[in-house]
C-alpha cells in the first residue's frame, strides 16, 4: 500500500507498507497489542521504564481480505471500533487481558505451549529497548 501526500514545500512525503494477509486472529478477528513505555532523563541520566500490564485490542467484525474498505475488520483503534454496531459483543470494550490471551493461546493453540509472558513478552521488551537506544541521543 503506497499513501503518498504532497507537502506545501513540494517535498512529496510516503508510506509504503505491506499488509499481513495472513494474521494470527482471536475467534476469526484481528488483534493488536497495546504496552506502555517511557524513557526519562533526570540530570542527563536516562532511564526507560516498561508498564507490564499490556492489553489486547480486538476488531468488532471477522478478518476477511475480500472486504478491505470494512474498517471495523481492519483496524482496532478505539476510535474506528467504538462505532460499530458489535463493539463490546465478543469482549467488553473489544479488550483482552494477557490472562484472557493466554487462556486463548492455551485452548486454540494448546499444541504450541505457547507463554505470553515467557515466550513473546520478553520480545516485547527488547524491541522497546531497541527503540530507546535508536532514539536516546
Amino acid at each position: 500500500m503506497i499513501n503518498s501526500k504532497a507537502t506545501g514545500n513540494g517535498i512529496r512525503t510516503c508510506i509504503v507498507q505491506l499488509y499481513v494477509d495472513r494474521p494470527l486472529l482471536i475467534a476469526g478477528r484481528k488483534f493488536d497489542v497495546r504496552s506502555y513505555a517511557m524513557l526519562t532523563s533526570i540530570n542527563g541520566t536516562l532511564k526507560g521504564f516498561m508498564y507490564r500490564d499490556v492489553y489486547f485490542r480486538t476488531s468488532s467484525k471477522p478478518f476477511d481480505l475480500s472486504n478491505l474498505s470494512n474498517r471495523y475488520v481492519h483496524l482496532t483503534n478505539d476510535a474506528i471500533q467504538m462505532n460499530s454496531e458489535d463493539y463490546g459483543k465478543f469482549e467488553s470494550g473489544n479488550k483482552l487481558s494477557i490472562n484472557d490471551f493466554q487462556r486463548y493461546l492455551d485452548t486454540n493453540h494448546e499444541d504450541k505451549k505457547i507463554s505470553f509472558m515467557r515466550d513473546l513478552y520478553p520480545r516485547m521488551e527488547r524491541l522497546v529497548t531497541d527503540s530507546f537506544r535508536a532514539v536516546y541521543k
